[in-house]
């Protein structure tokens, strides 16, 4: 009997457990999906990752109106770390527009020393931070990699953090220069000269003309080199 009766009392804790873990998603408050949501935002930075430190809803009484399980999305700008963001909630056709507060910390670069414009970054140049992302720029650099021989665009002043936007890639070509174009095809390779129509990185594709007077692009390969292939 006492066997029968644990039996039974298993049988009904696995019935009620299943249905609720394939649903769990749905039954998540709205606020604890809309922070979910903004923690796979910042995943997409990858290894270097920010961390939502805190998420608030701008008002409670946003959520008085909305469905149970509304289809979530982002709205508006969503490229700052921190701050106001707008989350669009779906309830068939309605939509309703919560805006919560995010914050966020991380580690970021910023200059060792003050960097002139045109001078390639090392790694002895940056200097590491970790704290709050608060009134950063939202072009935050996080990975040392995408900093490291870039070419600095204007001055960085000491202390001052790394963004995309003071940065450029080194120039292996440079406008009017003479490059060597390798021209590749089915069994042949042939090289020839042509001159630079514009500044171009390693694997960037750069226009230029030949020695014939023909317009032509290819992917510079090199410094002062540039790869074409020939169609069969």
């Amino acid at each position: 009997m006492y066997f029968r009766f644990i039996r039974n009392l298993y049988l009904l804790t696995v019935g009620f457990y299943l249905p609720m873990s394939s649903a769990s998603d749905a039954m998540l408050p709205l606020e604890e999906r809309i922070r979910m949501m903004v923690t796979d935002k910042y995943k997409s930075v990858g290894e270097y990752a920010p961390k939502l430190a805190s998420l608030m809803l701008v008002s409670d009484k946003q959520l008085e109106a909305i469905c149970s399980n509304p289809e979530l999305s982002f709205s508006g700008q969503t490229q700052r770390f921190s701050g106001n963001l707008t989350v669009l909630a779906k309830c068939g056709a309605k939509r309703h527009f919560v805006r919560v507060n995010v914050k966020t910390t991380g580690r970021y670069w910023v200059a060792k020393q003050t960097i002139q414009p045109g001078q390639p970054i090392k790694m002895s140049d940056m200097e590491e931070r970790d704290g709050s992302l608060d009134n950063l720029a939202s072009d935050l650099i996080f990975a040392p990699q995408q900093i490291t021989d870039k070419i600095p665009t204007r001055m960085i002043k000491a202390g001052q953090p790394f963004t995309a936007s003071q940065l450029r890639k080194q120039w292996s070509v440079r406008t009017g220069e003479e490059i060597s174009v390798i021209s590749i095809g089915s069994g042949f390779q042939i090289v020839t000269v042509g001159k630079a129509l514009d500044n171009a990185a390693l694997n960037d594709t750069l226009r230029f003309r030949t020695g014939y007077g023909q317009l032509l692009s290819g992917k510079v390969t090199g410094p002062k080199q540039v790869t074409i292939k020939m169609k069969n």
